[in-house]
């Protein structure tokens, strides 16, 4: 099936991959090199303090919406490879999770040091932040059912936009700068 959608010969599958286990490998190493700069672009937010943290951690969650809504076929692929049995599961967490979470923390940490982000622990606003972002698709589906207010298109954005008045705390006028 994968070689016919590929329009390629079923032996080439094979040849380059090995076996559909190979073939897999080969899909979670090209997301982790789709992933490097993305990573990277996440720890240079995390480092520029002199740019304000709440601008930072909203271009975080919006570069994070705007990536899933730019690879619609990977929508989910973390946290369903996540939920396989062994080792699966624990190279989608060593090659993939960890790395976005470890570039990511520290500008959570920075968000709820500030008292910006209400929520104490950053694992858990990673993982809010993922689950909601990732699923754009679901999210669009139920928008659609439950309000005629909320049309498909750029609902990815929409959904950061809320992830962002959600998680951030309001902020306080003897916190703005004079």
């Amino acid at each position: 099936m994968i070689a016919a959608n590929a329009e390629a010969a079923p032996n080439l599958v094979a040849v380059h991959f090995g076996n559909k286990e190979g073939l897999w490998l080969a899909c979670v190493e090209s997301l982790a090199q789709v992933l490097a700069p993305k990573i990277g672009a996440l720890v240079a937010l995390a480092q520029h303090s002199e740019a304000d943290l709440r601008d930072r951690l909203k271009l975080a969650i919006g570069m994070t919406a705007a990536y899933y809504d730019q690879n619609p076929d990977l929508r989910g692929f973390i946290a369903r490879g996540s939920l396989e049995s062994p080792p699966k599961a624990e190279l989608i967490a060593e090659r993939l999770l960890k790395p976005l979470f470890q570039a990511a923390r520290p500008l959570i940490q920075q968000g709820i040091d500030s008292g910006m982000i209400p929520i104490a622990d950053a694992a858990m606003v990673f993982v809010i932040l993922n689950a909601a972002l990732g699923q754009p698709d679901r999210m669009a589906s139920a928008l659609a059912i439950l309000s005629s207010q909320q049309p498909e298109p750029d609902v990815s954005a929409r959904i950061g936009d809320a992830l962002a008045q959600l998680l951030l705390q309001p902020e306080r006028a003897d916190d703005r700068k004079p």
